[in-house]
């Protein structure tokens, strides 16, 4: 495989105090590398498959205590991406648009700390501007991404919407009372996703036959604790369908608003 990419890059090195979640500040030794309207293709040599993406600006921070001792460690991450697309896969197609990613992390045995960015931001300079990591360390380890999603497989299958994904720490409460630190993986869509299952999409094609589906939001939780020997885990659901119908179907129609 190859990997190419073209566009604006920059690589600083830097030593700052910054405030921990966990309380107090630390002088952080800290290496950032950002990019500015970076074009990136990932795949066969030749071009013809891969990974397309286009208009990603980006900017990464990888930080460690300035000399202390110990394995802590930080990452954060913001990118944006005007479009990311596979492309070459016969009979599939995803086209991802207006893409957000945004990371936190701690790293480290007994590193029970992120950095606190809303106390200190920090700001990374690309091209003609800059980036700002401002999220707040009382979210904890976060992962978070968002973006516009057309997903296609062959003529039978198709969905479009906007879709969130975050992973994050937080204190929860069970029914019994009990209060616990967890892990929440939430993935969800409220803007309205559109789908198709069937042959010849999409439902608004005359040759459709399938079950349309329109404005449909839903949030999914998954839920596990933060210690390794809990074994406990929960799901939550919650969706509603605007409407949904069976089309091209001669002599039948079922329809639900």
């Amino acid at each position: 495989g190859v990997v190419h990419l073209n566009g604006r890059l920059a690589i600083a090195r830097s030593e700052q105090a910054l405030a921990l979640s966990s309380g107090g500040s630390t002088t952080i030794n800290t290496l950032t590398i950002a990019g500015e309207g970076l074009n990136a293709f990932a795949g066969a040599v030749d071009g013809t498959t891969g990974l397309a993406l286009t208009g990603v600006d980006f900017a990464l921070a990888l930080m460690k205590p300035l000399n202390a001792a110990g394995e802590r460690s930080w990452l954060a991450l913001r990118a944006d991406a005007e479009a990311v697309s596979v492309v070459g896969v016969t009979g599939f197609t995803l086209d991802v648009a207006d893409a957000f990613v945004e990371v936190n992390q701690g790293f480290g045995d007994g590193n029970n700390s992120v950095i606190d960015f809303a106390s200190t931001p920090l700001d990374v300079a690309v091209g003609g501007g800059r980036v700002r990591f401002s999220i707040a360390g009382s979210e904890g380890n976060v992962v978070r991404a968002s973006a516009a999603v057309r997903l296609a497989v062959a003529d039978y299958f198709y969905v479009a919407g906007r879709v969130s994904i975050e992973s994050f720490t937080r204190a929860v409460k069970l029914n019994t009372g009990d209060g616990l630190e967890a892990r929440v993986l939430a993935i969800g869509a409220s803007t309205g996703l559109s789908a198709f299952a069937g042959l010849n999409k999409p439902a608004t094609g005359g040759n459709a036959i399938g079950l349309s589906l329109e404005a449909v939001n839903f949030a999914l939780a998954y839920v596990r604790p933060t210690a390794t020997a809990d074994s406990r885990r929960w799901i939550s659901l919650d969706s509603t369908v605007g409407a949904a119908a069976l089309v091209g179907v001669s002599g039948l129609t079922i329809g639900v608003e």
